[in-house]
């Protein structure tokens, strides 16, 4: 089991007093979880199913946001 998590907000830089600027970045939030099985005695392994959720928020583009989720999910050898 493993777990891993990134975070950059150098990107902001709203101004107040002037209300101009970056204030938000675009955050989405997702987790993926896959059942495998692995022989202990040979190391063959076989992905048995694979879950993932996203949290995109309100889309601009629903299809731009579900082409990024297909093809990343679409990747078989890693």
């Amino acid at each position: 089991m493993s777990a891993t998590g990134h975070w950059i907000s150098d990107s902001i830089s709203y101004n107040q007093k002037t209300r101009r600027g970056k204030k938000y970045d675009y955050h989405t939030y997702g987790v993926a979880g896959s059942e495998v099985e692995v022989d202990l005695l040979t190391g063959n392994h076989e992905i048995l199913e694979t879950e993932i959720l996203m949290d995109l928020g309100r889309p601009l583009n629903p299809g731009v946001d579900i082409g990024q989720i297909e093809v990343g999910c679409s990747v078989e050898n890693f």
